[in-house]
């Protein structure tokens, strides 16, 4: 089961592997108190997709879909053996 987390909250208990999906390092945050996995600056959605949605909630559909198109497009980034779903 993947769960999503803010990167401010701490680890719980039941916690297992832990990666940070984003292009930019979280504001504030040390690197060694994190206790990350891994760090998938490749898997995180692009600049311009990131800049399209603004927090818009209204947009979320459209983004959702162009995210999904780029991971696919990109399954090196995200798969562990690189292949196409």
């Amino acid at each position: 089961m993947i769960r999503i987390r803010r990167v401010y909250e701490p680890p719980g208990p039941g916690d297992g592997a832990r990666f940070l999906v984003e292009r930019l390092w979280a504001r504030g945050v040390r690197r060694a108190v994190l206790r990350l996995d891994g760090f998938l600056t490749d898997v995180a959605p692009s600049d311009g997709l990131r800049r399209s949605f603004g927090h818009n909630p209204r947009r979320w559909t459209e983004v959702r879909s162009r995210y999904r198109a780029e991971l696919t497009a990109h399954p090196d980034a995200w798969r562990p053996d690189g292949a196409a779903p």
